[in-house]
């Protein structure tokens, strides 16, 4: 099984890197029994580059999945939750730089919130010296990476909202993978604020766990606004984020994963001899 976390047409900016980069990928998705994708839309890129013939029954969706049965909700009344947060790689295509300056703007109205940031990168330094500049060192803590997710969850459950502000450059496989950040959040009970570049952005409006925004400032103040001064429709988000969550569990995905490979490969291997 080629298991791809991502697959994006320009991956990099040399023609010779990028032809590598696909000439590697079409012998790995040629020569194994199974290939699978993150998201439907990794799956449809590679219809249009290999065609049917060479993709067949071969190709599978496989998203990212969480520990969604570990994980134990913090289900509080909104009154008493004051803490936004960010989870991921400090740099400039996961839009963490947006959720600093939109957080500043937030609270000039609301200055009882506070900014949980994780996680550690290339803009890290940057981050800290924008937190400072704006004077928010008080209201901004950064805690770096937690190698224990159970910590991680934790954590979560005692915030309300989850940042996943993904920046709309060209040069970003998130538009064409599955991203595991949102699902985190859902799973632990946080409305999400979502720009629209990964295929979740849509399943997350659809099923009205959370708000998807512009990569823009006041769009996202106004989301968070919108969920923040609004206990109704906080306790509908929650609940179905937890609920669509629900269906990412690991043991789920690989059991279905797995079955769908019996079926399909394994057992027309075993006809094929």
């Amino acid at each position: 099984i080629f298991y791809t976390i991502d697959y994006v047409p320009n991956r990099f900016e040399s023609r010779i890197l990028n032809r590598i980069y696909h000439l590697i990928d079409f012998i790995c998705v040629s020569n194994c029994d199974a290939t699978w994708n993150l998201s439907e839309k990794m799956l449809d890129q590679r219809k249009r580059v290999y065609g049917d013939s060479l993709i067949g029954e071969k190709q599978f969706t496989v998203p990212l999945g969480i520990n969604f049965y570990r994980i134990q909700q913090n289900l509080g009344n909104i009154r008493k939750k004051s803490k936004l947060i960010y989870v991921g790689r400090l740099e400039k295509t996961f839009g963490v730089e947006l959720v600093v300056q939109s957080f500043a703007k937030l609270v000039e109205d609301l200055p009882y919130l506070e900014l949980i940031i994780t996680g550690s990168g290339e803009e890290e330094k940057e981050l800290r010296k924008m937190v400072h500049n704006y004077s928010l060192d008080s209201k901004v803590k950064f805690l770096g990476v937690i190698p224990d997710h159970k910590e991680l969850e934790l954590l979560l459950s005692e915030c309300i909202i989850g940042f996943a502000l993904y920046a709309p450059t060209k040069e970003t496989y998130k538009q064409y993978t599955d991203v595991g950040k949102p699902k985190l959040y859902m799973a632990c009970g946080l409305p999400v604020i979502i720009t629209r570049i990964p295929p979740i952005a849509r399943e997350i409006k659809r099923v009205e766990a959370g708000i998807v925004v512009d990569h823009d400032i006041n769009s996202v103040v106004s989301a968070a606004k919108t969920i923040l001064l609004n206990d109704k429709l906080y306790e509908r988000y929650k609940e179905n984020a937890i609920l669509y969550a629900n269906q990412f569990d690991w043991e789920y995905i690989f059991d279905k994963a797995f079955r769908n490979f019996k079926d399909i490969v394994f057992e027309k291997r075993i006809l094929a001899q």
